[in-house]
């Protein structure tokens, strides 16, 4: 699986200071892209996905 980001992602994703968070982000989406496994995610319209965080055990 491919996953396309906007710029506004990429700028808000380089500002983001919380060094777990982005661990977290890049830990999922590196999960999506080698299994193809979305998680927990609910359609916001328009062929858009919304991941839903985990349960604070990592996903």
């Amino acid at each position: 699986m491919l996953i396309h980001t906007t710029d506004i992602y990429d700028k808000w994703f380089e500002k983001l200071k919380d060094v777990r968070a982005k661990a977290l982000i890049l830990k999922r989406l590196f999960r999506i892209t080698e299994t193809g496994n979305l998680g927990d995610t609910r359609s916001v319209g328009g062929g858009v996905l919304n991941g839903r965080r985990g349960n604070n055990n990592g996903n």
